[in-house]
Order: C-alpha cells, then sequence, then structure tokens
C-alpha cells in the first residue's frame, strides 16, 4: 500500500510572515523634518534649527507615519522632531507605534518637544523602546546639545538591546528560538539590565514558569510604575491563570497611559469575548485595526471573531480592505494549518475556503488548492484530493509537489477500490 502519511509541507508557497523592510538608506545629518502645525512658529523653529544646528528643515502638518516614512525616504531627513502639543493623545500614540515597526524609523534621532513632559510621553517610550527619544520643552534649550546626545545614543546602542529592540518592533523576521537564545545571552552579559531582564520575563512566560516571570515583572514595575510593556506582561499572565477581570484592569490602565497599541488592543477584545461581551470585544478589535491596518495579528484576530459570529462576509472585506493577496494566503494558511496539527480538519477546511474567497487575483489560489488536497488525502476522501489538485495544476502547471501528490493518491484511491471489491 502506498505510504498516505507522506504529506508535503501545508505551507506550500504561502508566505508565513510579512517581508520585513530591509531596504537601507544612508540619511543626511544636515536634514531634519519636524511635524508640527502649520503657523508662524515653524519660522521660529526653522531659525531655530538652521543657526543652533545648522540645520536644513521641512514641516509635516499630518501625525502620519506612512507620509513621515516616505519624506524621510525621499529627502533622507535624518532628524525627526514630534510637536506633541500640536496634535491628539491619539494621533500621537499611533505614530510612534507605527513608526517603531519600520526599519528606517529606527535610525532616525527622535525628538519630542511639549510644554510638559507628561506620563503618556514615558509610558510610550517604554511600550515601543524608544530609547533614544530625547524629550525637551523647548527648542530653544540647547537643541544642538539634544541633538548631539541623541545622535551618540544611536551610534553606540549595544548590539545585544538593538537586536532586541528591532525584533520586538517587528522591524525584522525572526524565530522565537532566536529571540530566545538572544535574551540567554543577555541574562549571562546584562544580567541587571531592565530590558534583558524584562525579555527574560517574557522567556520564563513563554517556558509557563509564571511565578518566575510575575517575579521579575512586580519588581521591573516597582523600578517604573509607568513602564506598559510590564503592565502588559503581568496582564498576559494573570489571563494565563485564568483571572480575566483583574487582566482586563491592568490592560485598560496600560491602553490608558499609551493607546493605540494594537497588540494591547487584540488582548483586550479576547478577554471581553471570553466574558461574553461581544461588543466590547468588538469594540476593542476594531479599534486595532484602525490602530495599525496593517498589522496582520489585528486583522486575523478581528477576522476570527467575525466568523464565528457567523459574519464570514464581514471577514472577506475586512481582509481585501486591509491586506494584500500575500498576507491574505499566508495569514489564513498559517491558520489553517495550526487546525490540521490539532487534527481540526473541519476547521482547516473551513480557512482555506475562507482563502479562496477572499484572494483577489490567482497568483496564490493554486497553493490553496494544494492545501486543501492534502487535507482530503488526510480523511482519505481521495476524490475530493484529486479535485483540488486538478484545480491547482490548472493554474500552474508545471507544480511538480502537485504532480506527485496526484499520482499518490490516484494510486491510493486505486488502492480503496480494490480493497472494496474484495470485501
Amino acid at each position: 500500500m502506498p505510504n498516505e502519511n507522506d504529506d508535503s509541507e501545508f505551507q506550500e508557497e504561502l508566505v508565513q510572515n510579512p517581508q520585513a523592510e530591509t531596504t537601507k538608506i544612508d540619511l543626511d545629518e544636515t536634514k531634519a523634518l519636524v511635524l508640527s502645525k502649520v503657523g508662524q512658529h515653524r519660522a521660529n523653529i526653522k531659525k531655530i534649527l538652521h543657526d543652533q544646528c545648522e540645520l536644513e528643515t521641512d514641516f509635516i502638518d499630518e501625525c502620519n507615519a506612512a507620509k513621515v516614512l516616505d519624506f524621510v525616504k525621499t529627502h533622507k531627513c535624518s532628524v525627526l522632531i514630534h510637536d506633541w502639543d500640536g496634535f491628539t493623545k491619539n494621533e500621537n500614540h499611533r505614530l510612534h507605534q507605527r513608526l517603531a515597526k519600520s526599519e528606517l524609523a529606527h535610525h532616525l534621532i527622535r525628538l519630542i518637544y511639549s510644554a510638559l513632559i507628561t506620563s503618556d510621553i514615558h509610558a510610550l517610550i517604554s511600550d515601543v523602546y524608544l530609547v533614544r527619544v530625547t524629550l525637551t520643552a523647548s527648542l530653544k534649550i540647547s537643541i544642538s546639545g539634544e541633538i548631539n546626545s541623541a545622535r551618540f545614543s544611536l551610534h553606540n546602542l549595544p548590539p545585544l538591546q538593538s537586536e532586541v529592540i528591532a525584533i520586538r518592533n517587528k522591524q525584522v523576521i525572526y524565530s522565537q528560538k532566536k529571540m530566545d537564545r538572544i535574551v540567554e545571552e543577555g541574562m549571562k552579559n546584562y544580567p541587571h539590565d531592565p530590558l534583558v531582564r524584562l525579555e527574560h520575563a517574557f522567556f520564563c512566560y513563554r517556558q509557563n514558569n509564571l511565578q518566575e516571570a510575575e517575579e521579575i515583572a512586580v519588581t521591573l514595575l516597582k523600578q517604573n510604575p509607568r513602564n506598559v510593556r510590564v503592565l502588559t506582561l503581568i496582564a498576559l499572565i494573570l489571563m494565563k491563570k485564568g483571572l480575566l477581570e483583574e487582566a482586563g484592569q491592568i490592560l485598560e490602565q496600560a491602553n490608558f497611559l499609551a493607546p493605540q497599541n494594537s497588540f494591547r488592543l487584540v488582548s483586550l477584545g479576547e478577554i471581553f469575548n471570553a466574558k461574553g461581551d461581544k461588543k466590547k470585544a468588538r469594540d476593542y478589535l476594531q479599534e486595532s485595526i484602525e490602530a495599525d491596518p496593517s498589522d496582520h495579528e489585528a486583522v486575523s484576530s478581528y477576522a476570527k471573531f467575525e466568523i464565528a459570529e457567523g459574519n464570514t462576509g464581514d471577514a472577506v472585506r475586512l481582509f481585501q480592505r486591509n491586506l494584500s493577496d500575500q498576507a491574505i494566503a499566508g495569514m489564513l494558511n498559517n491558520t489553517a494549518v495550526q487546525y490540521v496539527k490539532e487534527q481540526k480538519n473541519d476547521e482547516a477546511i473551513a480557512f482555506y475556503q475562507l482563502a479562496l474567497e477572499a484572494l483577489v487575483t490567482d497568483h496564490y489560489r493554486h497553493a490553496v488548492f494544494f492545501n486543501l488536497a492534502l487535507v482530503y488525502k488526510r480523511l482519505k476522501q481521495y476524490e475530493k484530493a484529486l479535485l483540488f489538485l486538478k484545480k491547482a495544476l490548472e493554474l500552474k502547471p508545471d507544480f511538480e509537489k502537485a504532480i506527485r501528490e496526484e499520482r499518490l493518491i490516484e494510486e491510493l484511491e486505486r488502492f480503496r477500490k480494490t480493497e472494496l471489491q474484495k470485501s
């Protein structure tokens, strides 16, 4: 009898992670970009930056990460100065949450100036690891010294911290094993560094060592009560213990300090969904998309919620509105693969069918057909498996894995029919 367990990889030709931005450009140390509303104060800002820092200055009046990054890339500005008081709290936090995920922004000197250095600014710094942000209440106060200090920090950040920051902000593709190795190395070399200790606490959490994770988190929170990443970790620990009410309260506290964090908003949505409060769950999940439409995990969580509520059409439109075909195929495939591993074949089939409905073009459709065939092969429904393999080969005739699987499944089907005749 042919080997019916000889499955090819279910991830066939489907991208599992979005490609992180890898293009690096040389930024011009004589150019600055200032986020500030239109007004007479701009002339004063421009004069201060020219006289004190010899910087050529441009302005943007929208707190929009995409426009900021596009301008920086085009004009090679090395300094980004943000007039915090000129925009709303949500606009400010949304900007830096999104900037943090860009490899390009990782190389910017970022300076925030505000009449009052508030708790939410400090919370934001801990939330997205803005270790090089310089805070000043006025540009007139030794701005050249502030920029030089930030530039020194930029060029002298320890490699370990730089790598952790890049990974945590999703600026690079990584494996969890790689992250764990970095944390273990960090604990050997920098055992008292708060950043490394926090990552070690997350490592303990993943290993289900909740007691040590909680002990580290509580110690770090005493050192910095506004560290929202520590608050988030404590909430995750409470969620794992089943203490949803307490976890939700802490996450809402963290969300008040540093709003527009899509991960925290998704977690809040999941908590209220588990508690049966569907309206509040949907509100938080929808807010997570508004905070960052490019966050695939947020889109996936919201879509799964709508699917569970019977709103498949809403889920499809959500995918098509926020994601590319590549991202849709990769995300739904990953979910289906997980269901296959859990022996939940009906759920896997449903997600592959959803992928076929959500995909706008045929570019990845052949791979979805192929993976559907593999699920039906596992279920010994060989006729359906062959049907989907034929669909895959119609779209991609030179698809070698599909060709091999078709031959194998035809043999399996012949063997099945022979056995039926014998009985």
